[in-house]
């Protein structure tokens, strides 16, 4: 037995030395030292910067596993104070991303005064940042996940501008969902395939702002109901055209990761809601602010479904690998698809009608015709015929465009056409100025467009564009003609830019910054100053006008400069209220409370000549006429800016006994002789 014993022991051994020998050596990860990079690196194939991170060497390749960060910092040199940086940092294993992850974007303006810190120096900055917090599981999103916007203000995080918290399964959207910004607050859930599903409720408004609370109900990803909320009672929202009814059979139920279409779809469909209550209790919301509201909850919720990885064009995470892409939200919705003619048919409507305006622009843009059409009747005659057709086109515009757009396809056509379409008519005779004279002409106008069917719409548009290419033929000679005169065309060019910023900027069509009410208050006179002074110029010989179109150059631009005078009288007269209110202690409040000093003088100048002189620049504007009438505003201001600091009761007397007669009041505030009755 002991001799058996020792040969099983020797054989033992020598099986366990001879599989040692011939078995490959095996590590695992854990055992592998990990390598250190730090230098630069390229995010997204794009953005330069520098990383710092752990690693492995598998067969030649690098697998990331441990901590990675990436930074990336941009001085904007032509705004030296403004510095623009991105930074992402996580954790990766075996080259996936696990646990958790943020990405920062910052634009900073650097403010305040330097601080020496060490051998370094610090600078306070504003601005803003946008980040998002991310939990990974073996390169999947899995947990909670945070998108937020906001301002930083002396180097500190400050008011948050937008905020959404989702919660992930393996890349799956689950669970609830939190979300606001100042004036919205949003609370919703996801199933468990990660379709939204339930009541999301979507609170409007903020502080003092009257609130509005509405709910939008999914049946698993399908967009069901929509009320809103008034004393506890439910009001519907219909969407004119957008099947919100799961069992209506209508259109072919169809799943898809939500896009600025569907969103677009929404936009598009006109809402119907229907009350039982009485104006006067004062619940039912007026539509208009129910369609304000219903449009931000869709851009809040376009931002959160569609792109919760996107940010300035790019996939944050996708950029630097280890983990699968984020996908848009699932939804579902009923499709009404057009068939491949139908299809063809509204982007060739479109091509019509972009081609057919731009054709009526060159004729209503153009100089030539600007001043021709005062000239000669033919030509002011056709310019009224394109002019019907503008408008008319801009009735139609939106019903085409919405027929090409591929959102369409989300929407029942017929029903949203029903509430969109109005009916296109067209007068028998146009009416158009000559010599200062009306005139009035018959013309043959296409049929009144009733129907809102495609082919219909392709039949109205074709006879529309080929009438505009044989109205353009004809008004052709009168263009030549007049460039025929060179140095005048040119200058009459300029004339009309200058003209039409002017009315541009009175008209505040681009929403300016500085427009006030006193611009409201002068722009419809100063529109028909510009309008007639223009008529009456152009209705001249090409001599004449010569002669006269220097000066009026000069009156335009002179009127342009005007804009930005009285955008600065809101601050002077800011300045000047100011300046006749002081601040006085309550004892019995402990608060100090404002008020008027001076004001029987001060509600004379407030209330009778302010309004005195505005009303005599509004109906006496010219050129000729404005540079005075403005300086008697501004003689009015240094008076009042004087008299704050001078005994005025004498002077508040007489204004009391003359009972606001403005040439006495005038008098007794010795303006008389700047500021004429």
């Amino acid at each position: 037995m002991h001799s058996y014993d020792i040969r099983a022991r020797r054989y033992l051994f020598y099986f366990l030395l001879s599989f040692t020998i011939l078995s490959p050596p095996v590590f695992t990860i854990a055992q592998t030292p990990a390598l250190h990079f730090e230098g630069k690196y390229v995010y997204a194939d794009s953005i330069l910067g520098s990383a710092t991170y752990q690693y492995l060497m598998e067969a030649g390749d690098t697998v990331k596993h441990g901590e990675f960060k990436f930074e990336s910092t941009e001085e904007h040199f032509e705004e030296s104070h403004i510095v623009e940086g991105i930074s992402i940092a996580g954790n990766y294993s075996n080259n996936r991303k696990d646990g958790a992850w943020t990405y920062t974007h910052q634009k900073l303006k650097l403010t305040g005064i330097a601080k020496l810190k060490g051998l370094g120096v610090n600078y306070d900055a504003n601005g803003t940042e946008f980040l998002i917090k991310a939990s990974f599981r073996d390169g999947k999103i899995h947990g909670t996940y945070e998108l937020v916007r906001r301002k930083v203000r002396q180097s500190n995080p400050a008011d948050t501008l937008f905020y959404a918290r989702l919660q992930y399964a393996d890349g799956t959207s689950t669970g609830t969902f939190l979300g606001f910004t100042p004036n919205l607050k949003v609370n919703g859930q996801f199933d468990e395939d990660g379709f939204p599903h339930g009541d999301w409720l979507l609170v409007h408004g903020s502080g003092s702002e009257e609130q509005m609370h509405e709910m939008r109900r999914y049946d698993h990803g399908f967009f069901s109901k929509h009320f809103y909320i008034s004393d506890e009672e439910l009001v519907e929202i219909k969407h004119a055209g957008f099947d919100t009814v799961v069992t209506s059979g209508l259109g072919l139920l169809t799943h898809l990761r939500a896009t600025p279409t569907y969103f677009r779809a929404l936009d598009y469909t006109p809402l119907v809601i229907e009350h039982a209550f009485d104006d006067a209790d004062e619940k039912a919301i007026p539509l208009d602010t129910v369609q304000t509201r219903v449009v931000q909850g869709n851009l809040f919720l376009e931002r959160v479904f569609v792109e919760p990885a996107m940010h300035l064009g790019k996939d944050v995470w996708k950029g630097i690998g280890g983990s699968e892409s984020l996908l848009p939200v699932k939804l579902k919705v009923r499709e009404f698809a057009f068939s491949p003619d139908e299809f063809s048919l509204n982007q060739k409507n479109e091509k019509l009608l972009i081609e057919t305006r731009s054709l009526i622009h060159t004729v209503i843009d153009n100089p030539a015709m600007e001043v021709s059409r005062f000239m000669n009747p033919e030509v002011g005659f056709y310019y009224g015929v394109l002019g019907i057709y503008q408008q008319n086109l801009e009735k139609i515009s939106p019903v085409v465009r919405f027929l090409a757009d591929t959102a369409a396809e989300y929407i029942d056509h017929d029903a949203i056409l029903f509430h969109n379409v109005h009916q296109i008519r067209y007068p028998e005779a146009v009416e158009y100025q000559y010599q200062d004279e009306p005139q009035a002409r018959h013309y043959a106008f296409p049929p009144e467009l009733k129907a809102t069917d495609t082919r219909v719409l392709h039949k109205h548009l074709n006879i529309v564009y080929t009438d505009v290419n044989r109205i353009l033929k004809i008004l052709e000679k009168a263009v030549q003609n007049y460039e025929i005169q060179g140095e005048l065309a040119r200058k009459e060019r300029n004339l009309i830019e200058v003209r039409d910023s002017v009315i541009r900027l009175f008209m505040d069509v681009d929403s300016s910054d500085d427009y006030n009410e006193f611009h409201r208050y002068l722009r419809d006179s100063l529109q028909y100053f510009m309008e007639y002074s223009f008529a009456e110029y152009a209705k001249h010989s090409s001599s004449e006008r010569v002669a006269n179109i220097d000066a009026v150059q000069d009156c335009y631009t002179y009127l342009l400069t005007i804009y930005e005078t009285i955008a600065n009288y809101h601050e002077k007269l800011d300045k000047l209220d100011q300046e006749y209110t002081r601040s006085v202690w309550n004892p019995y409040t402990f608060t100090h409370m404002e008020e008027r000093v001076k004001s029987r003088l001060y509600d004379v100048f407030e209330n009778l000549l302010l309004p005195f002189v505005w009303k005599d620049i509004r109906e006496n504007i010219s050129c000729d006429t404005l540079p005075g009438k403005l300086q008697q505003l501004d003689a009015l201001l240094v008076r009042m800016t004087d008299l704050r600091w001078k005994d005025t009761k004498d002077m508040e007397r007489k204004l009391r006994r003359a009972r606001k007669d403005i040439p006495t009041s005038l008098e007794i505030l010795g303006l008389r002789q700047q500021i004429k009755w």
